[in-house]
């Protein structure tokens, strides 16, 4: 069974490529959205626990320095091991964290 094209600026393209290329935007555009409201939600959520906005930026700081390292390791652990073993190794992370969570 053919893959359904759809032809773009001249360019023939798969549906399954269309809509990942589609979904990889949106979710781009989303994780965008949610990110920028940070600053202009952070004096309330400061405020109600009394935290100072020093601990605030170091609470934000932390979260972009694990994404930062993530992100740097990612690239060479594919290269290493490739993408099915890595995958497994983060689900595994990823349910190990769950479980001392529920814990």
């Amino acid at each position: 069974m053919m893959a359904e094209k759809i032809k773009i600026s001249g360019i023939k393209i798969t549906s399954g490529k269309y809509m990942l290329t589609i979904g990889s935007v949106l979710s781009l555009f989303v994780f965008g959205l949610f990110d920028s409201l940070k600053g202009s939600t952070i004096s309330a959520l400061l405020g109600e626990p009394g935290f100072s906005y020093s601990l605030g930026g170091i609470i934000v700081m932390r979260q972009y320095a694990g994404y930062f390292a993530a992100t740097f390791l990612a690239g060479r652990m594919l290269d290493r091991f490739g993408h099915k073993m890595n995958q497994a190794a983060t689900s595994l992370l990823y349910i190990i964290r769950k479980r001392k969570a529920a814990i």
